[in-house]
């Protein structure tokens, strides 16, 4: 059934650095309420990369709100950011307004515990799209503004492709016969970011949904009670398939990190890139004149299954005293024309009814979404400390190759989470 309202809402849409500091409210869950809007400074606690598009959105409503509202973008690094949220949480060290992701554990925790303010009567509720709310909403309520959607596939370089009269691949074995083919011709078929262990594991995770039922076998894993990672033939072959693909990518890709692997594809390094469409604006910033686009990954048989999520969200902290400040920076957020805004600048489908979805760069993706070959990204279902150590352990893959090994540990740590 999930796969089936995620599908619906993603054809709905298509159709249609690190700086840690306390909050701005810096108020336990004791404080009182303060309604007056003088002189309001709140803190948006920003987890993606793309700070430079989101700081225009804020920039632009610091200038024109009535209110005396000004909202300060604090970027925290995404590799620390779960924990230093968390930890935030837990002491009491709340920010204001935060940017998250619906399903991921660390947020849907933090609602069980009271601290993520009910959004669901809110004006702008009508603005989302209807089988979207569904996809966002925690036990029938809805905590965040939603502003994004997004999906992985491999982004190519259309210009290298024509110049070599390389063709898209349509199962995986025209896959690899094409990096091949590139390798021989002299290019470094694909551009990978291995010196980010989030990165390798979101290849994972993408090339799973490619050998078998992925939705089956992680659920089984988080639930306790289904699949074991040590003797279950995806872990297996989704492993094999990634270290394969992993030998064409750039001789230093574990000392690339995930900025140097958009500025590389997008300056021609490599033709390929394996990754997700949220790499767009990295790349485009790097290199505005490059002319590319996504295909998706192909399976054995030529079977195609999109890993796909929910992106960018947006909450408000319910302790916090500025509250009813938050809950107008979200609304304002919410207006299909800062919607609009957002995905001109970033180039993932939206959720916002009014939004005209135009990208090109997606077309060879959007067939597949609106037959519902996608599969929700499971990974955000594990905890942060969890993922971490499988994040680790991917990455670990990589080096070694010793699958046997990376079966086992990812089986310890999520025995020892049970």
């Amino acid at each position: 059934m999930k796969r089936r309202v995620l599908s619906l809402a993603l054809t709905a849409m298509m159709l249609s650095a690190a700086m840690v500091g306390c909050g701005s409210g810096g108020n336990d869950s004791n404080s009182g309420t303060n309604n007056s809007t003088e002189g309001k400074t709140l803190e948006l606690y920003y987890q993606k990369t793309n700070v430079d598009q989101f700081q225009k959105i804020v920039d632009k409503y610091n200038e024109e709100n009535t209110k005396n509202i000004t909202v300060e973008l604090n970027a925290v690094a995404s590799d620390t950011s779960k924990q230093v949220f968390q930890t935030r949480m837990a002491t009491k060290e709340y920010m204001d307004i935060l940017q998250h992701w619906t399903s991921q554990a660390e947020f849907r925790l933090q609602i069980e515990a009271g601290l993520i303010s009910d959004l669901s009567n809110e004006n702008w509720v009508d603005n989302v799209v209807e089988s979207y709310k569904e996809i966002s909403s925690v036990d029938g309520k809805l905590y965040s503004l939603p502003l994004a959607a997004n999906t992985m596939g491999v982004a190519y370089n259309k210009t290298m492709f024509s110049e070599n009269n390389w063709d898209i691949p349509t199962t995986w074995a025209e896959f690899i016969s094409l990096c091949e083919t590139m390798q021989s011709a002299g290019f470094t078929p694909l551009v990978f970011s291995n010196g980010d262990k989030d990165t390798v594991s979101q290849k994972w995770y993408m090339i799973s949904g490619l050998v078998g039922d992925a939705e089956s076998f992680y659920l089984g894993i988080k639930d306790g009670n289904g699949e074991k990672v040590t003797d279950n033939d995806i872990a297996k072959i989704t492993s094999e398939k990634l270290i394969e693909v992993n030998k064409f990518a750039q001789k230093d890709s574990m000392g690339c990190s995930y900025s140097q692997s958009c500025a590389d594809f997008a300056n021609g390094v490599a033709p390929m890139m394996i990754t997700g469409i949220w790499t767009q604006s990295a790349i485009e910033d790097a290199n505005p004149d490059i002319d590319y686009a996504y295909f998706p990954l192909p399976g054995d048989d030529g079977n195609i299954n999109l890993v796909t999520a929910v992106d960018i969200c947006l909450a408000a902290i319910e302790p916090s005293e500025n509250n009813e400040e938050a809950r107008d920076f979200i609304a304002y957020c919410a207006q299909p024309e800062i919607a609009q805004m957002y995905h001109d600048m970033d180039g993932q489908p939206s959720p916002i009814l009014g939004v005209e979805v135009s990208n090109d760069k997606i077309d060879l993706l959007q067939p597949h979404i609106a037959e519902g070959k996608t599969f929700i990204f499971y990974g955000d279902y594990f905890p942060a400390g969890e993922r971490n150590n499988i994040d680790n352990a991917c990455q670990t893959l990589l080096v070694d190759e010793d699958i046997e090994a990376f079966q086992t540990e990812w089986q310890r740590i999520i025995t020892a989470e049970q």
